[in-house]
């Protein structure tokens, strides 16, 4: 029902290597996030996933299901990012 389709690779001017992702839903583009991973000197590592479009520009820095600190690991905050949207039903963003 849910998969993610890679679009591109960047680095932040803060350092985070950042990946953008479309999110599909039944096989279409239902909106796109952006997984940023980076060591910030007060907190360490974390990768968060941010809701953005289709450039990547972040639409709203709330941090999203599936982010976390601890670790830089993109696949793992985007399958956790994923797993909400199943675990919760996830309409689509038309139907929000």
């Amino acid at each position: 029902m849910f998969d993610a389709k890679y679009i591109k690779s960047r680095t932040s001017m803060t350092g985070a290597e950042q990946k953008i992702y479309a999110i599909l839903l039944r096989g279409k583009i239902d909106h796109y996030v952006v997984v940023s991973a980076v060591v910030t000197r007060d907190t360490g590592p974390e990768t968060y996933v941010f809701l953005c479009d289709s450039e990547g520009e972040v639409l709203n820095w709330l941090e999203l299901d599936g982010s976390f600190k601890g670790e830089l690991n993109h696949s793992r905050a985007l399958n956790g990012y994923l797993n909400c949207l199943l675990d919760n039903d996830y309409p689509g963003i038309d139907n929000l």
